[in-house]
């Protein structure tokens, strides 16, 4: 998708400004302050572009089906406007002011009038939150909720009028119909059924069925990745955590190579050494940097083992990238989950012993990017030790 005639002006600042970095919070702010004062004053002169010629919602329009990918001209873009925003954060002129939002898009009237009768309660929800998706879009809605009485009602009511009325598995079905073919508002409805879980709101019932290892498997088997990932803890109260592994692998195996950076951590919760495993017989299969960024975030929580990770650091290419990332997880957590975990190396010799084996494969390692984070690693070794 190639940038409009009259936004090509973003084209050499975007591709410059806009690493991978921005991608998560504790990075990006760290990434912000190593900017050099002309590095900010050329951002804020592209900023002060925007507003001047009113392109803020052109660029928002442009934006709606960006892919996140830097290797794009949209992704890039996209990127940028990340940017802003923790520039922004970081009460930086003019980005503090924000006075547009390059994300922002022309209203999207979404027609509801397809609802299978009696879900109709929840357009209010669907109108109020249906823009919200991913991780931190959730997490900061959540926080929002928290602080507004009326949002926090109007959720509330959803979940338990679902759950009261038996709507919940009329919800499900109709949204399972919807898989196939594009449906903005079944995509609305999906983001108020991804707060109430991450609000562990009750808005589903129990059904004997819910508790059949048959009708279970068969799910596992048939069902989409996305609608499986919030069926784990129902389906640890019927198989055993290894069961239940097993059932989260065969999944994991048969989704698209571009879900899966999302999909894995659906083997989050079990932190377990089985974990490593699979990461270890899947790394080379991976081709997309984030996804091997992924592993190595997972591979931090499973516990990781100091014996684990300088074997991956002695092998080749895209393993000993998920041992540097997962490594890095010990000082420098990515994400917020990790941040509240604060997990722990297991087994770590002294200092000396790992230098040594870091040094080693950063001497193999020809990647420049992986060579500059095993470096770090080594100046940040106490903290990894302590």
């Amino acid at each position: 998708m190639q940038l409009p005639k009259n936004l090509k002006y973003l084209q050499t600042p975007a591709s410059k400004y806009a690493t991978n970095d921005v991608l998560w919070v504790p990075k990006a702010y760290r990434y912000v302050k190593r900017l050099k004062p002309d590095d900010i004053e050329t951002l804020a002169q592209l900023y002060r572009t925007i507003q001047k010629r009113k392109h803020a919602r052109r660029i928002g329009n442009w934006l709606k089906k960006a892919d996140p990918d830097t290797r794009t001209p949209e992704g890039a873009v996209w990127r940028l406007g990340l940017l802003f925003e923790h520039l922004a954060e970081l009460g930086i002129e003019p980005f503090s002011a924000r006075t547009f939002d390059i994300f922002e898009s022309d209203p999207e009237l979404v027609d509801f009038s397809k609802l299978p009768p009696g879900l109709e309660f929840l357009i209010p929800a669907a109108v109020q939150f249906g823009h919200v998706f991913g991780e931190d879009a959730v997490r900061n809605a959540l926080d929002e909720i928290e602080r507004d009485i009326e949002k926090r009602k109007l959720l509330r009511q959803v979940a338990k009028t679902l759950r009261v009325e038996k709507m919940d598995r009329k919800l499900q079905k109709w949204l399972d119909d919807c898989e196939s073919a594009e449906n903005p508002a079944a995509d609305r409805i999906r983001c108020v059924v991804q707060l109430l879980n991450w609000a562990r709101l009750n808005w589903q019932n129990e059904y004997p069925e819910d508790r059949d290892p048959d009708v279970l498997k068969k799910q596992w088997a048939t069902l989409h990745w996305s609608k499986l990932s919030n069926m784990i803890d129902q389906t640890l109260t019927v198989f055993t955590p290894d069961e239940c592994f097993d059932l989260v692998v065969d999944v994991l195996n048969r989704i698209p190579p571009r879900d899966l950076g999302t999909a894995m951590y659906m083997l989050h919760d079990f932190r377990s050494p089985r974990t490593l495993d699979w990461i270890e017989a899947n790394a080379s299969a991976v081709k997309s940097t984030i996804n091997i960024d992924s592993m190595g975030i997972l591979a931090a929580t499973a516990p990781l083992t100091w014996e684990r990770a300088k074997s991956w650091l002695q092998a080749s290419g895209r393993l000993r990238r998920v041992a540097v990332c997962a490594l890095t997880q010990f000082y420098d957590p990515e994400t917020e989950a990790l941040q509240e975990m604060q997990p722990k190396l297991r087994d770590a010799p002294g200092v000396p012993a790992m230098t040594r084996a870091l040094n080693a494969a950063k001497k193999k390692e020809r990647n420049g990017e992986v060579r500059n984070r095993i470096r770090n690693l080594i100046a940040h070794l106490p903290e990894i030790r302590d």
